[in-house]
């Protein structure tokens, strides 16, 4: 596994089938932040535990305007299936095909396993990885205080950002105060989640 991709990176495109079989792109998100994340497997326990708990925050996730995206490489059968059981209200997308691709791309794709590792990016509007956690060990799930913190961060540079330059909250705004000459320049968000 290479090392995970660090805060302050754009986060990088993907397209993969969500359980419905819709194909969701990184990119349609551009303008709401965005909790991806990475685990190893449907209908594990560890992994039933985190996405059951991130269902039961929702509300409070999108209340940042943010939405989640769970990427692993089961299919987009397995995914339908543990979805309707659990209930769960968000994307669950099938990392299948190419095997691991877009897990390999964010340096979390577990060779000897085939799997992905246990992690979270959390990205805001603009599509810039602010904050990530990664698990040192598969059978620790991350708390959703790591997530909850991470959105109001963003949220208070962002209006800190905007009140400084002027410029409103739209992601239409004719400048990004965050992009210098094409380089993400942002302040480094909390340490030690990473």
């Amino acid at each position: 596994m290479r090392c995970a991709l660090p805060p302050n990176t754009r986060a990088p495109e993907f397209a993969l089938p969500a359980s419905d079989g819709r194909l969701v792109r990184l990119s349609d998100y551009r303008g709401k932040n965005v909790v991806l994340v990475f685990y190893p497997a449907d209908y594990s326990p560890v992994c039933t535990g985190e996405l059951v708990l991130l269902q039961e925050t929702l509300e409070e996730i999108r209340s940042y305007d943010a939405e989640v995206l769970a990427v692993s490489t089961d299919s987009t059968f397995a995914h339908r299936a543990w979805a309707e059981q659990q209930h769960l209200g968000f994307d669950l997308l099938s990392d299948f095909w190419p095997h691991g691709g877009v897990a390999r791309r964010y340096g979390v794709f577990l060779e000897h396993s085939g799997t992905c590792n246990r992690a979270l990016f959390v990205l805001d509007r603009r599509g810039v990885i602010r904050e990530r956690w990664i698990a040192e060990d598969l059978a620790v799930a991350p708390g959703i205080g790591i997530v909850l913190a991470a959105l109001e961060e963003i949220e208070g540079l962002e209006e800190v950002a905007d009140t400084e330059d002027g410029l409103s909250s739209s992601p239409d705004a004719a400048r990004d105060p965050f992009v210098q000459d094409g380089n993400v320049a942002l302040p480094r968000m909390g340490a030690g989640h990473v």
